[in-house]
C-alpha cells in the first residue's frame, strides 16, 4: 500500500519489472487477457476499449479499428491500475454481492478526507443532468441498472465490475453519487488501488461528455 503521490514513479517502474518476469499463460488465466506472441504483449479490455500492454517496451497502447495500436495520453493512475490488475488479479468468480467502499476491510477508516472517492466530480457534472450521466457511462460500455435515480454498471477490467449511482438533488438535499463494488474486488485490489481506480474512472466519465 502507498499513499504518497511522489512514490508513484518508483512503483510504476517496479511493476513493469515484475510484470515482464511473469509467465504469459498464468497471466492470461488470472486476468482474462490474451497474449500476443508476435508483439510479446497482452491485449486487455479496459472500460470497453481494447489495450495492448507491452511489458518490455513499458508501453500501453489503445487498439483502434482493425486492431491498430495508437498512442494515448494516459495518466499515471491509469498505468498503475492496469499494471496492478495484471500483477494481482485472481482466477476467481464474481461474488455477485454489491458493497460500498465502507464495507471493504479498512474502508471506513481509509475512504475519508483526502482519500474520499472522487464521486464529487460526478455530482458536479451530472447532478442536474442524469441523462448525460447515463450517456457518459455508455461511452465505456456501461449498462443502466436499478440503483438510486440513475445508475450504470461498468466493467473496468474483466474481473472488476462496478456500479456508479446518482441520486438527484432537490430543494432540501444536493445531488449525491456513489460507487458499488462486487465483493470479489478485495481479492484483486488493495484499498488504495481501489481509490486510484475510482479517481481515474470518475475523471473519464466526467470528460466523456461536453
Amino acid at each position: 500500500m502507498f499513499s504518497e503521490r511522489k512514490t508513484m514513479s518508483h512503483i510504476d517502474s517496479d511493476y513493469w519489472d515484475e510484470f515482464a518476469r511473469l509467465n504469459p499463460e498464468t497471466v492470461c488465466i488470472r486476468t482474462l487477457a490474451d497474449y500476443q506472441v508476435k508483439q510479446r504483449g497482452y491485449t486487455l479490455p479496459i472500460l470497453n476499449q481494447d489495450y495492448l500492454i507491452l511489458p518490455y517496451q513499458r508501453q500501453i497502447k489503445r487498439l483502434i479499428e482493425g486492431g491498430t495500436p495508437t498512442e494515448e495520453d494516459l495518466t499515471k493512475e491509469f498505468t498503475l491500475m492496469v499494471l496492478f490488475y495484471l500483477l494481482n488479479a485472481k482466477n476467481i468468480p464474481l461474488v455477485r454481492k454489491w458493497i460500498s467502499e465502507k464495507d471493504l476491510r479498512g474502508g471506513e477508516a481509509f475512504f475519508r478526507g483526502p482519500h474520499a472517492l472522487s464521486v464529487d466530480l460526478i455530482e458536479k457534472k451530472y447532478g442536474d443532468n442524469p441523462e448525460g450521466f447515463v450517456e457518459a457511462g455508455k461511452v465505456f460500455g456501461g449498462t443502466p441498472v436499478r440503483f438510486g435515480d440513475k445508475s450504470i454498471a461498468l466493467d473496468i477490467f474483466p474481473r472488476i465490475p462496478v456500479i456508479y449511482i446518482l441520486w438527484m438533488g432537490d430543494e432540501e438535499f444536493p445531488p449525491k453519487a456513489g460507487v458499488l463494488f462486487d465483493a470479489s474486488i478485495e481479492s484483486h485490489f488493495t484499498i488504495d488501488m481501489i481509490w486510484i481506480m475510482v479517481n481515474e474512472v470518475s475523471r473519464r466519465l466526467v470528460e466523456a461528455t461536453g
